[in-house]
C-alpha cells in the first residue's frame, strides 16, 4: 500500500509537473507572441504618427502657398486698379493739357 501511494503521489506530482511545464511554456510562448505583436504595434503606431505628421506638414504648406498666392493676386488687382487709376488720370491730364494749348495757342494767334 504504501509503494501504492507514493507511485500515484509520483504520477499525480507528475502531472502537475508536466501541467506546470506546459504552462509555463505556453506562458512563455504567448509572451513573446505578445512581446512581438506589442513591438508590431508599437512600430505601426509610430509609422502613422509620422505618416500624420507629414501630411500635417503637407497641409501647412499648402496653406501657405495657397496664401502667397492669394497675396499675389490681390497685389496684382490692386495693381490693375491702380493701373486703371493711373490711366483715367492721364487721359484726364491729357484734356487738360489740350484744352490749355488750345487757349494758348488762340491767344498766341490773336497776338500775331
Amino acid at each position: 500500500m504504501a509503494l501504492e501511494f507514493t507511485l500515484q503521489r509520483v504520477m499525480r506530482s507528475g502531472r502537475v509537473l508536466g501541467l506546470a511545464v506546459l504552462g509555463f511554456g505556453l506562458a512563455t510562448a504567448g509572451g513573446c507572441a505578445s512581446a512581438e505583436s506589442l513591438k508590431a504595434s508599437q512600430m505601426e503606431a509610430r509609422q502613422q504618427a509620422e505618416a500624420a505628421n507629414a501630411a500635417q506638414r503637407a497641409a501647412d504648406s499648402a496653406i501657405a502657398r495657397a496664401d502667397l498666392l492669394k497675396k499675389q493676386i490681390d497685389d496684382l488687382m490692386s495693381r490693375g486698379q491702380g493701373v486703371d487709376a493711373i490711366g483715367a488720370n492721364l487721359q484726364s491730364e491729357n484734356a487738360q493739357l489740350r484744352q490749355a494749348n488750345e487757349e494758348l495757342r488762340a491767344k498766341y494767334q490773336q497776338a500775331m
